[in-house]
């Protein structure tokens, strides 16, 4: 059953009598993950503009300052309490889109070895950047804007993709 997962997520393929090798990813396949990804983000930050109640904004702007705290930590940024706090952001906006299909979607197209690598290579620039996104999405929420909320958050995972697959090159 877990093989069948990862093949469904095309982490590994499985070969009639042979069994199940680590699948390779292309550079297209990558990019075609991060467009996805930055579509259906967009539009999970539309719906919760709409969907969104004040305990949401709180735990928004919690996750924004833990993220500061962890971007100026010291001697360096703390990685792992920026990862743990960037996925706590997006899952409290997909929680406030309240859609079971969205949320089962985008769960197969966010691969978490792309996002913390992508993230490992931030610089202390670029992670502020993300994060300042982040402070713009929850501003547009705030404000019920959903189409400014979606438009952020597309730049915010196009963003992400830039800097992967500029460290890629």
């Amino acid at each position: 059953e877990a093989l069948r997962r990862l093949a469904a997520e095309y982490f590994v393929v499985i070969r009639p009598n042979q069994g199940a090798v680590v699948a390779v990813w292309k550079r297209q396949d990558i990019e075609d993950l991060f467009h996805m990804r930055a579509l259906l983000e967009g539009m999970a930050a539309a719906r919760a503009a709409s969907r969104r109640n004040d305990d949401c904004l709180i735990q928004l702007e919690q996750c924004v300052e833990r993220i500061d705290k962890a971007v100026n930590a010291m001697p360096e940024p703390d990685i792992a309490a920026f990862l743990a706090e960037n996925t706590a952001f997006h899952r409290t906006i997909l929680d406030a889109a309240d859609s079971p299909r969205l949320s089962a979607t985008l769960a197969s197209l966010i691969a978490p070895a792309i996002v913390a690598r992508t993230a490992e290579h931030y610089s202390q620039a670029d992670l502020r950047r993300s994060n300042e996104h982040h402070r713009e999405v929850v501003e547009a929420l705030r404000n019920r804007d959903a189409q400014l909320a979606d438009s952020i958050m597309q730049v915010h995972i196009r963003a992400a993709a830039n800097s992967y697959f500029s460290k890629q090159d």
